[in-house]
């Protein structure tokens, strides 16, 4: 179980996993882990429904799938993520869900399962993220993924935006033990980070590129998930993370308010006055200072991947007006049929303005079109000089007979009747060619 953990790929806040790997936490579970058996899968157990809004609470680290973690940790696995997300989506009786989160992030591999759950049920129902506590690295990164992030207190930690992997070096220690590892293998990365082999730098390139491209991936997404720019969430995604306050301010968080606050307003009831866009003051924490609760519309606004999948043909600067907005589908169908219709006014005013392309004839120039200065024969101008006349001006021998028989047909009349009369030729000089 250790070595699995020190072995994977982690988007997880660092002094959490330093304490799995020290096996601190929750020590009174470690003498019975063994002898329990684990589910294969904790989707029910993970899921209560309020009302008809399904609450599915993420409290602790999150791996691919069920493991011994579950038991000595708590949190749950992409894979029960999933079940209960789609077991929700399908049942007629529950209208949204909150994922109610309390986690330092968890593995990378499988986070992909989850998030692409949370992407289904969002296109279907609303889903928005409570956090109570943290909601760190590869949590935070499918919090992104729902509509909107609400935190219980403005000491709520989130964020620490970022992914790692840790190598340990035991060459030195190998040497001085008199030992020496010798790995047998088939290419420069196979054995790399072995024990008691020397981790080169070209290794630490390769591990690097692999880490860097799991980053990007982050970045992205909760750029998409939350509107905001690629630098915008490049500045934040250094490994740090920001109280709620901090949040609200840089676009991480949308507001501060209690669970039962939440689930009323993805219900459509009733949200917090205090819950403010990014860039907002910090909401204020005195119990006098607190805001009394509005009501607002059952409708949910957008997020980026249903403008996407909404409207296929957008650009990036359509649904970011939709989201600084707060624009619902509908109200974003209406923005894109306008946005089409003025589009297609300017091309019809750009192309009024636009003169048509000059069409330029093809072939021979109709009879009697003027070419340049072979019009006119010249008085007694013979055919044979015409012709040579013309062969220099068109390029083209045949193209100057052309010319003298559509010009000229009195002069080619002429010369036909000469040629005849000079060779002695006759309609009986031309015979059909025996079969």
């Amino acid at each position: 179980m250790i070595s699995t953990a020190v072995d994977n790929l982690w988007s997880i806040h660092e002094p959490f996993l330093r304490k799995i790997l020290r096996a601190e936490l929750y020590p009174e579970r470690l003498a019975s882990a063994l002898r329990l058996e684990i589910p294969d899968s904790r989707a029910d157990s993970i899921v209560r429904v309020v009302d008809d809004v399904a609450i599915l609470t993420i409290d602790g680290p999150m791996t691919k799938r069920e493991s011994i973690f579950q038991i000595l940790f708590g949190g749950a696995s992409y894979f029960s993520i999933e079940a209960a997300l789609d077991a929700a989506r399908e049942n007629d009786a529950i209208s949204s869900a909150v994922l109610w989160a309390d986690s330092p992030g968890g593995e990378v591999d499988g986070i992909q399962t989850a998030a692409d759950a949370i992407d289904r049920f969002a296109a279907a129902k609303p889903i928005v993220t409570h956090v109570e506590g943290m909601a760190a690295s590869a949590m935070y990164y499918l919090a992104a993924r729902t509509n909107k992030i609400f935190t219980e207190k403005t000491l709520t930690l989130v964020g620490s935006i970022g992914t790692r992997m840790m190598l340990t070096d035991l060459s030195e220690a190998f040497k001085q033990a008199g030992l020496k590892a010798i790995p047998i293998d088939t290419g420069f990365m196979k054995s790399a980070g072995a024990d008691g082999t020397e981790i080169t730098d070209k290794q630490k390139a390769e591990f690097q590129r692999i880490v860097d491209r799991f980053f990007d991936e982050f970045v992205a997404a909760v750029a998409d998930g939350r509107g905001m720019s690629l630098a915008a969430v490049r500045a934040l995604a250094d490994g740090r993370v920001f109280f709620a306050e901090d949040g609200l301010k840089n676009g991480l968080v949308d507001g501060v308010q209690s669970l039962a606050t939440t689930v009323a307003f993805v219900k459509g009831q009733t949200m917090a006055k205090d819950t403010k866009p990014a860039g907002a003051t910090a909401v204020p924490t005195t119990p006098e200072a607190t805001p009394e609760r509005v009501p607002v519309a059952a409708a949910i606004a957008a997020t980026i991947p249903e403008l996407k999948q909404a409207f296929p043909e957008s650009d990036a600067a359509f649904r970011e007006k939709c989201i600084e907005a707060g624009s619902t589908i509908t109200q974003a169908t209406t923005a894109w049929c306008a946005h089409l219709t003025a589009e297609n006014e300017t091309l019809k005013t750009a192309a009024a303005k636009t003169p048509p392309p000059e069409k330029k004839p093809t072939g021979l120039p109709p009879v009697g079109s003027p070419t340049e200065s072979t019009t006119e024969a010249a008085d007694g101008e013979s055919f044979i000089e015409l012709r040579d006349r013309y062969t220099k001006t068109l390029g083209s021998r045949m193209k100057a007979v052309a010319k003298i028989v559509r010009d000229h047909p009195e002069v080619h009349g002429a010369y036909v009747i000469d040629h005849n009369a000079e060779h002695k030729r006759d309609a009986s000089a031309f015979r059909p060619v025996p079969a």
